[in-house]
């Protein structure tokens, strides 16, 4: 973190702060002063002293300048008063809407000029195109197999021949995800970032409503104008109004925050070209991935139609073991739909009200899950975490400038894990506000990751990124 810029912001603000305040007092005493008047030019006072004087001794001064005069006029005093209250609130304002910010986030770039709230690209190519992409809601019932076809014998378990035959058609998708959506800075780096590792168009973002401008969690900058850059290079999904946990919330509650969300977007942001919001393929998220049934009830009924889920976490019964210095390969449910049973590696939020783990019941939805990675914990122990960048720096401690090796390491472990298992889609989810300018480590460590995957794809691995809806569009019409 560049701590000189926001040091020097924060030392500027008190001193501005100081000055006016200073100001203010003065001209609130000079006007008092004024209208005082002055006492005659002769007078007694007696006080009382540390000391007492002789008895019936009066303590005399004289001021011989002293005349009774008129008052002199105040209001031009006052009025200089007020104009440094004035600029007293105004100092305070614009600091607590930029620079606070930038002491607090430390987003300052190299040169020691403020990137905080950057402008979105003026010309947006429109990189999802304008075939609307037609999510179904066919059931599709939970398998190890991405299509019914590659299950030759019907038994539901993968023989070796139906692996090397799925391996043979079925490339690993690598879903990438950027949730919130709030932060102009980390929007643009990461937007960058990811067009220059060519997956534009082929990532999903999941957007908090309370995030655009006028909204309680408005973090500052062109958030609407960023919001429709990403549609044209992305798909949208939602991601709640307040971006609270609701395990606990009811149908109303749950309706209201995705209602509000779809409406935030659909009246703010422009479509891609070519397509319209009420056929949009939309897609919806659970803040921090808790969940209930009252949260897909919900989800039913909204408008416009809500074709898929995101936040349910799906991983084997037990982490994976290590052969040698690899992960065993990986075998998980592919995309399943809500109105069929839930498969059996699906792990739902546990509710502390309730003291169990929450139920679902069936719902015409299509179910993305977030497939966790293996990793290894601070005592050498393997457990699952969700894939969001969040978890993994939460166990993975990243400072200063350098890569952090743990995270990648993880990374390439799980990302061949599913590789040489079912294929099942491989996750990677972002956040914006971790890769402000400040973030070094992160940053470095995401251009890490991404470079693992351009390695393994030029030396032949049959790896691709994809976006949920245009993932789902081809399981679906079994074009894989």
């Amino acid at each position: 973190m560049n701590i000189a810029g926001p040091l020097a912001t924060l030392i500027f603000a008190v001193t501005v702060l100081t000055v006016f305040g200073g100001l203010f007092a003065y001209g609130i005493y000079r006007a008092r002063e004024g209208r005082r008047e002055r006492p005659a030019a002769r007078s007694s006072l007696e006080y009382f002293v540390e000391f007492a004087p002789a008895s019936g001794v009066a303590v005399t001064f004289d001021d011989e300048r002293a005349t009774r005069r008129r008052p002199r006029r105040s209001w031009p005093l006052y009025a200089f008063s007020m104009a440094a209250l004035l600029g007293m609130v105004a100092a305070t304002f614009h600091y607590g809407r930029t620079g606070l910010r930038l002491v607090l986030q430390g987003a300052w770039d190299e040169t020691g000029a403020t990137v905080e709230f950057p402008a979105p690209p003026p010309v947006v190519a429109a990189a999802v195109g304008s075939t609307g992409v037609r999510v179904a809601r066919a059931p599709r019932p939970a398998s190890l197999f991405p299509s019914a076809r590659f299950d030759t014998n019907g038994d539901g378990v993968i023989q070796e021949e139906e692996r090397r035959a799925l391996h043979a058609a079925v490339p690993l998708s690598v879903l990438v995800t950027i949730d919130d959506g709030g932060h102009a800075q980390g929007l643009a780096w990461l937007r960058e970032t990811l067009d220059r590792y060519e997956l534009s168009g082929r990532v999903t973002f999941f957007l908090t409503g309370n995030y655009l401008e006028g909204r309680p969690s408005y973090l500052g900058g062109p958030v609407t104008a960023w919001w429709s850059t990403l549609a044209r290079s992305g798909f949208l999904g939602i991601h709640g109004l307040t971006h609270e946990r609701g395990t606990e919330w009811s149908r109303e509650r749950w309706l209201e925050e995705h209602s509000a969300t779809l409406s935030a977007v659909v009246t703010t942001v422009e479509p891609p070209p070519g397509w319209s919001w009420a056929s949009y393929p939309w897609g919806s998220r659970a803040p921090f991935l808790t969940f209930d049934d009252a949260y897909f009830a919900a989800l039913d009924d909204v408008s416009p139609r809500v074709a898929y889920d995101a936040s349910m976490i799906v991983h084997p019964s037990s982490p994976s073991s290590f052969r040698g210095d690899r992960l065993v390969p990986r075998d998980q449910s592919w995309p399943f739909s809500l109105d069929l049973a839930l498969p059996d590696d699906v792990e739902l939020p546990f509710s502390s009200a309730r003291g169990r783990r929450v139920k679902i019941g069936k719902h015409p939805i299509l179910e993305v899950p977030a497939y966790s990675w293996a990793v290894r914990d601070e005592r050498e122990q393997l457990s699952w975490v969700p894939p969001l960048d969040v978890n993994l720096y939460d166990l993975y401690r990243c400072s200063g400038d350098a890569v952090n090796a743990a995270v990648v390491t993880a990374f390439e472990q799980n990302l061949d894990a599913h590789y040489r298992g079912n294929r099942a889609p491989f996750q990677l989810g972002l956040h914006a506000q971790n890769y402000t300018a400040d973030r070094r480590c992160e940053r470095r460590t995401l251009e890490a990751m991404l470079d693992v995957v351009a390695r393994l794809v030029r030396g032949g691995q049959a790896i691709r990124y994809e976006a949920m809806p245009r993932l789902l569009e081809r399981l679906l019409g079994e074009r894989l």
